[in-house]
């Protein structure tokens, strides 16, 4: 992505509080995710809640990656899946 390495870490620090966020969900109230997707986006959005914690220059570039991410996560299709055209009429 061509980001500086702080920012890295601000990347890392959101999907790992996601991460653990959704462990801790799972483990207390039996709750689970539906899809892994959904680990990402909570990441994401914690990326977003913590942009106002950045200085102004880094900002727009986290705003490029969650962006970048975000763009790639909903045109996201894994491999052997069957996507709607696939399936025949009943």
């Amino acid at each position: 992505m061509g980001i500086p390495q702080t920012l890295n870490l601000f990347l890392f620090a959101g999907v790992a509080w996601a991460i653990w966020k959704i462990r801790n969900k799972m483990a207390i109230e039996k709750s689970f995710v539906n899809a892994p997707s959904e680990v990402i986006f909570l990441g994401l959005s914690f990326l977003q809640k913590w942009r106002p914690l950045l200085k102004e220059d880094k900002r727009s570039k986290i705003d490029e990656s969650v962006r970048m991410i975000s763009d790639w996560l909903c045109n996201f299709s894994p491999a052997g899946a069957l996507l709607s055209s696939d399936v025949g009429e009943i």
